[in-house]
């Protein structure tokens, strides 16, 4: 038995069963890692990962098996796994990418995530939106999400007013 860092989408366990069924998640923070939105995916930009000696991200461990870290490795295309604690591993994006008009990042993205952190606490969810870089135009996919795995529209109320302050001034695209 090894074990998953999920700091994205994989903090979701709707999401997470999208690639496989695990359903215990354990809050846990990595020291040394910023979060931002590095990675493009379905047209939009998803998390990724840098160093940083200064910074710290949180998420979920997850418990997997050999075979159900290959399904993850997969899903993970674009980013490598590395270590970041004996038997914890992580991925790291390939390549840098910033958010731009032709790569925003996506509501239902967030929306995904935030549902996740807000599964595991209030005080979870803040920290998330502390430890997270949010320069970029946001994309609103409300209404046709990019990113269905785990997206609940009736959650939205609730996301936005933890959203308040931190989204406040980037251009909306359309």
């Amino acid at each position: 038995m090894t074990y998953l860092f999920g700091y994205g989408t994989l903090i979701n366990k709707e999401s997470r069963a999208a690639t496989s069924a695990v359903d215990e998640a354990i809050p846990f923070t990595v020291q040394g890692f910023r979060r931002g939105w590095y990675a493009p995916d379905r047209g939009c930009m998803a998390h990724g990962v840098i160093p940083d000696d200064d910074a710290s991200v949180n998420g979920v461990i997850i418990p997997v098996h050999l075979e159900q870290l290959r399904l993850f490795d997969r899903r993970e295309h674009d980013y490598h796994r590395i270590e970041v604690a004996p038997d914890v591993w992580m991925y790291m994006v390939d390549k840098f990418h910033q958010p731009s008009a032709d790569r925003p990042i996506c509501q239902s993205y967030v929306d995904v995530v935030l549902g996740g952190c807000l599964d595991l606490g209030e005080e979870f969810a803040l920290h998330y939106l502390r430890s997270t870089e949010w320069e970029g135009p946001v994309l609103n996919d409300r209404a046709s999400p990019l990113f269905p795995e785990g997206f609940h529209p009736e959650r939205s109320t609730s996301i936005d007013r933890l959203l308040t302050g931190i989204l406040i001034g980037p251009e909306v695209c359309k």
